[in-house]
């Protein structure tokens, strides 16, 4: 997923089973529709923006939060639609970004979530 076709377009030619989708992934609309869509086995979360690189007396909250409303959204977005789904038992989820501490917190509270209900768990 890409939020332009012109990202979408790097892909190789012959990239597998992948299918392109134009989307935000921050935007919480779009898991639970694409959840719902491919019902997926494998859920791979990656997604991130470049930090800027400064003093924090430089920065302002747009440039400090960019990472928290990119990575940390997607990341809390699609933990939360794949817990409300939820995913096929033995599913995969992987979360790779830049915010790692927030999103470990984020999968490890998903996990302690499924075995208080006793669900099948996926592997976070």
């Amino acid at each position: 997923m890409a939020r332009s076709e012109t990202a979408l377009a790097e892909l190789p030619d012959g990239a597998g089973n992948i299918t392109p989708e134009v989307a935000d992934a921050t935007d919480p609309t779009v898991s639970s529709g694409l959840l719902d869509r491919y019902d997926p086995q494998v859920l791979a979360l990656a997604a991130g923006t470049s930090p800027v690189m400064r003093p924090l007396q430089e920065q302002t909250w747009e440039t400090f939060s960019a990472n928290w409303q990119t990575d940390v959204r997607m990341t809390f977005n699609w933990v939360r639609e794949a817990l409300l789904k939820p995913l096929r038992p033995g599913s995969r989820v992987i979360v790779i970004s830049s915010a790692a501490a927030t999103q470990r917190f984020i999968t490890a509270s998903a996990r302690r979530r499924l075995a208080r209900t006793r669900q099948p768990e996926p592997t976070w």
